[in-house]
């Protein structure tokens, strides 16, 4: 019955999402132009500036993309949860959340930036492009990160590996003395990938992570549009695997669902397996469950405290 009534939320979301992306959004060789982006060699270490916060209170505040984009907006919003004390000489951790997943950012992150806070951990997450404030809402421009539109799927890929990274480099210009990760599903894709940046992060938690790419465009199905996109010429995302790049991320905790319908289990023990520094907990959760499971992102949270304040 529990096994039912989680991935029945799986089944539920993926037909929300299924809805939530269109066709349509061609341009004349954008799929060309798309190829050529993401073989450029610096596609997944973009060299950023530091982000400039605003701080409209204590813990929220915007700040522009060091990435400008016609479809973006002005400014990004954000939260940051300081540690009791003198904040600054506290490692800090940057939550990524899902793919359309709003939800999982307004009330499931919350709840782990707290209590990363209380553990003496400093917690930053942002709206990432085409989410929450961030989703363009003029008439005639693509809504969504994924569209059939492959230059725009591509350019917002390198936009939010850009947006964490001013960040990163934001906490330790205040004096932070390491910058770990935290990601769910697409921002556990994210994750994976940052996790393998020239320049390490501390810690990463890869949580339901979309660590095979190149099945997840080829059988989800609110990945249509980018298919019909690649039918044009086709991407390759093998490059986008998780198992394709080399971690210089010092630790590494995967959470695997265990009736995870948008993310195969096997996927993410092949990655445990490539990354032999990793520890993979494999929860009994699918995809949307997980977020819910408090007992187990403490347990992380514990997790990361272990690793970033007592070595």
């Amino acid at each position: 019955m529990i096994t039912f009534f989680q991935q029945s939320l799986d089944r539920i979301c993926i037909a929300a999402a299924t809805k939530s992306v269109s066709t349509g959004w061609r341009r004349p060789g954008q799929a060309a132009r798309a190829v050529e982006l993401l073989a450029d060699p610096d596609f997944l270490t973009p060299v950023v500036p530091p982000a400039e916060l605003t701080f409209q209170s204590k813990s929220r505040f915007t700040f522009p993309s060091v990435v400008r984009a016609p479809w973006d907006t002005p400014t990004a919003p954000g939260r940051f949860q300081r540690t009791r004390g003198d904040w600054q000489k506290a490692p800090a951790v940057i939550l990524l959340h899902g793919w359309n997943g709003e939800m999982g950012y307004y009330f499931s992150f919350p709840l782990v930036e707290r209590a990363l806070a209380a553990n003496g951990i400093n917690a930053l997450a942002f709206e990432l492009p085409f989410h929450g404030r961030r989703r363009p809402r003029v008439r005639g421009e693509i809504t969504n990160l994924i569209s059939d539109d492959l230059l725009t799927m591509v350019e917002g890929m390198r936009h939010c590996l850009a947006d964490a990274l001013s960040l990163r480099l934001w906490l330790l210009e205040q004096g932070c003395p390491s910058v770990s990760l935290w990601g769910y599903s697409l921002g556990g894709w994210l994750t994976g990938l940052l996790s393998a940046h020239p320049h390490p992060f501390e810690a990463s938690v890869l949580m339901n992570a979309v660590s095979r790419m190149d099945l997840a465009m080829a059988t989800l199905p609110f990945a249509e549009p980018a298919r019909e996109g690649m039918r044009e010429q086709p991407l390759d995302l093998q490059t986008l695997n998780l198992t394709s790049v080399k971690p210089t991320v010092k630790h590494t905790l995967i959470l695997a669902g265990q009736r995870d319908l948008f993310v195969p289990r096997e996927t993410l023990d092949e990655l445990a397996q490539k990354w032999t520094h990793a520890e993979i907990w494999r929860m009994r959760h699918s995809h949307i469950s997980s977020v819910l499971g408090a007992v187990t992102l403490f347990r992380a949270v514990r997790w990361l405290r272990r690793r970033l304040l007592h070595n």
